[in-house]
């Protein structure tokens, strides 16, 4: 119950859990997608296709985690500055 107050009243956030989930799911997603590119370009014997499909899987997979730590990393700032408020005496 206490848990869905904080979220109804925005003291706790619940974003940062569903990120790491995202971030999990978009990468298989990432490496199938890859996999399925390099299984058609060794299909159809192109060595551009198997390069490229490599490339940007790995690619693809560095700007999912950039993106993500992007993500945390604001969620991060607003923990602590919330933290720093309540040592200051503010707070709501």
């Amino acid at each position: 119950m206490q848990l869905l107050m904080d979220a109804l009243k925005f003291d706790r956030l619940l974003t940062p859990t569903y990120v790491k989930y995202l971030y999990w799911l978009l990468g298989v997603l990432v490496i199938a997608g890859g996999v399925f590119g390099l299984v058609m370009s060794i299909i159809s014997f192109s060595i551009s296709g198997i390069i490229s499909s490599v490339l940007s899987t790995v690619i693809g997979l560095i700007f999912l985690r950039v993106f993500c730590e992007a993500m945390l990393v604001m969620f991060l700032i607003e923990a602590r500055l919330r933290e720093l408020n309540q040592r200051m005496g503010g707070g709501r």
